[in-house]
């Protein structure tokens, strides 16, 4: 194994802790022109951004409309002016893209506007790990189109086989991966069902360095063997 690619939202950004914090920021900025309170705005747009897939003007229309409130567009824009600028990564997320940049040359595939993948990749400090970024935007394509894989492993000069691909949703970043010949990692999310195609399950980017010192252990050639049991390196 000589690459890792990274999904980033739910992977390695904690995607509701950066969304509740903007949200309660955004309140607090615009109470003068709001109604409700504090935390029935942050819950009911939380609940239709549904994690992040629902189109953000939209997930803001209906929650003005279940809040009696009539500022949806201000408020979509001030997201598309500010969001990710104070994202929130999960904890042990920088400590372990450390280690692993170390023996391993790390990527990101996103799905996201170019304004807001790029705030939280530079908020958080992470932009410095990787040796290539992918950002649907910018590409004119996104998961799951193979393409945009594709890309980043010629960015990387590396062919599928040599790479590792770690995400929370097996849609976008289990199924395709193992589809090109990755490896894949599935982080465990409340949001979806556990994909049986994962070569491996994790609850946390951090437990990712221990689990590839286990998946070199069962490769007689070091981690080069694409062939391995997935089986044994699933984690309860």
């Amino acid at each position: 194994m000589k690459a890792i690619i990274f999904d980033l939202d739910e992977t390695l950004i904690d995607r509701t802790s950066t969304a509740r914090k903007f949200l309660g920021d955004q309140y607090d900025r615009l109470a003068d022109r709001l109604n409700c309170q504090k935390d029935d705005f942050i819950e009911t747009v939380i609940k239709h951004q549904k994690n992040g897939y629902a189109d953000k003007l939209v997930a803001y229309e209906q929650s003005c409309t279940d809040l009696k409130e009539s500022i949806a567009h201000d408020l979509h824009l001030d997201f598309r002016m500010r969001y990710g600028a104070d994202a929130i990564s999960f904890p042990g997320t920088l400590s372990t893209l450390e280690e692993l940049s170390d023996n391993y040359t790390l990527a990101i595939i996103t799905n996201g506007r170019s304004s807001g993948q790029n705030s939280k990749i530079d908020s958080t400090g992470i932009r410095r790990f990787f040796s290539a970024i992918k950002i649907s935007e910018e590409e004119g394509i996104k998961k799951p189109n193979e393409e945009i894989y594709i890309r980043c492993l010629s960015d990387l000069g590396l062919s599928s086989a040599d790479c590792l691909f770690i995400g929370d949703n097996p849609l976008v970043d289990v199924i395709p991966p193992k589809k090109l010949g990755m490896k894949a990692v599935w982080v465990r999310s409340i949001h979806n069902d556990e994909p049986k195609e994962a070569d491996a399950i994790v609850d946390s980017v951090v437990d990712l360095p221990n689990l590839l010192k286990r998946m070199n252990r069962a490769q007689p050639d070091g981690g080069h063997n694409s062939g391995s049991s997935a089986a044994s390196l699933v984690k309860p």
